[in-house]
């Protein structure tokens, strides 16, 4: 789909051929992501794809998507990956072998714990900043920036969250773009989920380049920024088989190959 300026496609990142599609010869000049946590999370919007593979597996996997990353970014682009503190050394070391320089552990606090039942509650959620080993990178951020940062949690994942489990709040999202881009920069997600990024992307004048593997958010991430246009449809496309087809063409389409 093309969303405006922004590309979304229903696809797998662990495969290269999906950012090859997505991008052509574009180089984004961010990732902002949100991988599986590999923890098995499940609530009241179910539960993630891929979320409950073992540390080996989760490991092979990672190393498959931060290498397509860094093969789609710029040299100097840099990238925030979300992830678990369980599940740390698996991101830190995929991460590192994927050729990736880890520059710094942000923590986003949350002014209120989730209901869990573990003993300690999480009141945040560890971010891994970096750039490429074999680049440098660009801050646009200023001095006064701490690793520490606090804003409010998504409060009901079904319907703030869009039906996602692990749906991340848009100004989180935006704040971390804007240290590290301009307008008019690409921001790639390779796990696009309920389209925070997305929107964040055209809430402050950034091109958002989204993955995702289940439809069903695809359809969330084409709503939400419908929504965000008072459901206008004018710049909403569906790119199937070199084609292109309006919002109209495309919703009759899909509703034929259900019919059939």
């Amino acid at each position: 789909w093309t969303l405006g300026k922004h590309r979304i496609i229903c696809g797998d990142s662990t495969d290269p051929s999906t950012f090859e599609k997505l991008l052509g010869e574009t180089k984004v000049n961010l990732v902002c992501t949100d991988a599986p946590y590999f923890v098995n999370l499940e609530n009241a919007s179910g539960k993630i794809k891929n979320d409950d593979l073992s540390d080996k597996e989760g490991y092979e996997f990672l190393m498959k998507v931060f290498t397509n990353f860094k093969n789609s970014m710029a040299a100097d682009a840099s990238i925030y990956e979300f992830y678990a503190t369980m599940k740390a050394r698996v991101f830190y070391d995929a991460f590192e072998d994927a050729g990736f320089k880890v520059a710094a552990g942000l923590i986003w606090k949350k002014p209120r714990a989730p209901l869990m039942r573990t003993d300690w509650k999480f009141n945040m959620e560890p971010i891994i900043y970096g750039w490429r080993k074999d680049g440098k990178h660009k801050w646009y951020g200023d001095q006064k920036q701490t690793a520490v940062f606090e804003f409010d949690g998504i409060k009901n994942s079904k319907e703030e969250g869009c039906g996602h489990p692990s749906s991340k709040p848009v100004p989180l999202i935006a704040y971390l773009i804007k240290q590290s881009t301009q307008t008019n920069s690409v921001v790639l997600d390779g796990f696009l989920g309920s389209a925070s990024t997305l929107i964040a992307c055209e809430q402050i004048g950034r091109v958002c380049f989204g993955v995702e593997l289940e439809p069903k958010f695809i359809d969330v991430a084409v709503k939400r920024y419908m929504k965000f246009h008072d459901d206008k449809t004018e710049d909403v496309l569906l790119i199937r088989d070199g084609k292109q087809y309006s919002f109209k063409q495309a919703i009759k389409m899909m509703k034929e190959a259900d019919d059939e």
